[in-house]
């Protein structure tokens, strides 16, 4: 049986989400954020759960790899 992840409104600000970055008043760089889901297993039937994906784009180019959070959320946390 496949079953529909939990809503979780939480997230929300993160679906294609993009924020930018500074520091000291000037323009860091880009963060960009979106919400998917991925299969898991559940006792005996799998089920879509939510991750968290960000990139993070510097002023000068530099792109970092993108990261990924899963609950317990320690990157949507902070």
């Amino acid at each position: 049986m496949l079953k529909p992840p939990e809503p979780d409104p939480s997230l929300g600000p993160f679906r294609g989400g993009v924020a930018v970055l500074r520091r000291d008043r000037g323009l860091a760089g880009h963060v960009a954020t979106d919400i998917k889901t991925f299969w898991a297993p559940f006792g005996f039937s799998l089920r879509r759960q939510w991750y968290f994906w960000y990139s993070v784009v510097w002023a000068d180019g530099r792109r970092e790899r993108p990261e990924e959070d899963y609950p317990p959320w320690t990157v949507v946390a902070e």
